[in-house]
């Protein structure tokens, strides 16, 4: 699972049109569950991912991410505490561009 969200996440990347798709198919639950995942590499992916869904986020996104039945931020606030940098570094930019 691991590999294949961090494939999705680099192919994302390069076709940021399908970002937002990607995100209205999977759903903010889908997405809150997978950042409270065990596994490091599934949790970087779905951050890289939902950072790159808030770089241009539809206006109903935000206001989905943040008033849904499973909230995002307690989950990328745990992210805070992981001891793998990367994934720290992501979590404070889902934070900043949740604030912006």
């Amino acid at each position: 699972r691991g590999t294949a969200a961090s494939a999705l996440s680099r192919i994302l990347r390069h076709k940021e049109a399908l970002v937002s798709s990607l995100v209205d198919k999977i759903g903010v639950r889908a997405l809150s569950e997978h950042l409270g995942d065990a596994s490091p590499k599934l949790q970087q992916a779905f951050l890289t991912i939902l950072n790159a869904a808030l770089i241009n986020p539809p206006p109903r996104l935000v206001k989905s991410l943040l008033e849904s039945d499973h909230p995002i931020v307690p989950q990328v606030m745990k992210q805070l505490d992981m001891a793998n940098v990367v994934i720290r570094g992501k979590a404070l930019l889902t934070l900043q561009l949740l604030v912006c």
